[in-house]
């Protein structure tokens, strides 16, 4: 039983679970070939698959990235980007002059 979401779900992972072990048993070659097949035989849905692999990768690396930016620091003056565009090297202002 369960809910539709439930069964859904469940006929996800149960197809990731036999993709797993199909790929698990065939070499680099093999992927490539079965790769090769399913975008002759629908291009679509191989498009479909690199743009969501796209825009998943490109989230991952935005993510990354503002881990890896220091924080700007908050001196009330609105100089935040001058902050990040410089990667904290002092942008010759004083503290509370106009910008």
């Amino acid at each position: 039983g369960g809910s539709a979401q439930e069964r859904t779900l469940g006929q996800i992972a149960s197809t990731l679970a036999d993709a797993s072990d199909a790929l698990r048993d065939k070499d680099l070659g093999e992927i490539l070939q079965a790769a090769s097949r399913v975008a002759r035989d629908n291009p679509i849905l191989f498009l479909g698959g690199a743009a969501l692999l796209g825009f998943a990768a490109s989230r991952y690396a935005k993510a990354s990235s503002d881990k890896a930016t220091p924080a700007a620091p908050s001196n009330g003056t609105g100089n935040a980007f001058a902050y990040a565009s410089n990667l904290g090297q002092p942008t010759g202002r004083k503290q509370g002059s106009p910008a």
